[in-house]
C-alpha cells in the first residue's frame, strides 16, 4: 500500500490544536493532563517491540497504517486513546 505525502501540518501540530479545540472542563482537563503525563511515561518504558502492538490497535480502530511514520506517531496515537477514555469517564 502506497503511503501519500504527509499534510502541511506535522501529527504532533494537529494533535495539539485538536487538544486544544476540546475546550474541556477544567476537571477533565486537568485529569487529561496528568493521564497523559503517565501513558507518556510508560511508553517510554516499553520496549521497541511494543510499537508493533499499539500500530495494531490504532489499524484495529481504522487508522491508516500509512499514519505510522515514527515512534511519535505511535504516541500520538496512545495520547489520542488517552483522550477518548478520558472523556468517556
Amino acid at each position: 500500500m502506497a503511503c501519500g505525502k504527509p499534510t502541511d501540518l506535522t501529527v504532533k501540530t494537529q494533535f495539539r490544536k485538536w487538544l486544544k479545540d476540546l475546550q474541556l472542563p477544567t476537571h477533565k482537563a486537568e485529569t487529561l493532563r496528568k493521564q497523559l503525563g503517565k501513558v507518556e511515561e510508560w511508553w517510554n518504558a516499553q520496549p521497541d517491540e511494543a510499537a508493533k502492538t499499539i500500530q495494531r490497535a490504532s489499524v484495529a480502530m481504522g487508522i491508516d497504517p500509512c499514519k505510522h511514520k515514527n515512534a511519535s506517531t505511535d504516541m500520538i496515537v496512545l495520547k489520542v486513546m488517552t483522550v477518548a477514555m478520558v472523556m468517556q469517564s
